[in-house]
């Protein structure tokens, strides 16, 4: 699949999983980089407020580099992740075995978020770190699967595909 086709998919694109061609144009990189701010942002309000209500404003930030640098890497990383995963979705389209490595791939970020937290309760959070990040983490998992849901027609077909099959 050429740069072209995978950064576009226009409202003509057919897969085996569609019985039609995608509603609207899909762009990797816009859409990529919107779910990624917009995941960046809803998980960096959650652990803003969770650590007010603790009592420690910003402790988390502060233990992770400072609040600048934790926020730009955060940021850059969740837009990073949000391309990454409409290229997915969007692959998926295509090719069903990429839809079963999306369900795969959601379930090792849960587990990749409880190793992460784990480590940095350890080393310099403390237990606040299972509230914050792992259920941060939950939250942006589920938010990406909700934004994605709403905007691709992709469950619906695999459900679809699944009582046919």
């Amino acid at each position: 699949m050429g740069h072209q086709a995978v950064q576009s998919i226009s409202s003509e694109a057919m897969s085996p999983l569609m019985d039609g061609p995608l509603e609207g144009n899909h762009d990797l990189y816009p859409e990529g980089i919107q779910l990624g701010v917009t995941i960046a942002a809803v998980t960096w309000l959650w652990m803003v407020v969770v650590d007010m209500v603790a009592g420690q404003p910003f402790h988390m930030f502060n233990a992770l580099g400072g609040v600048v640098t934790y926020s730009i890497v955060h940021l850059l990383l969740h837009v990073v992740f949000g391309i990454a995963v409409v290229y997915a979705v969007h692959g998926a389209m295509h090719e069903q075995s990429i839809a079963v490595a999306l369900v795969f791939g959601a379930i090792m970020m849960v587990i990749g978020f409880a190793f992460v937290t784990t480590l940095l309760s350890n080393l310099v959070l403390g237990n606040l770190a299972w509230f914050e990040l792992f259920v941060g983490g939950v939250i942006g998992t589920a938010l990406a699967i909700v934004l994605l849901g709403r905007r691709h027609p992709l469950l619906a077909q695999l459900r679809r595909a699944e009582d046919e099959g």
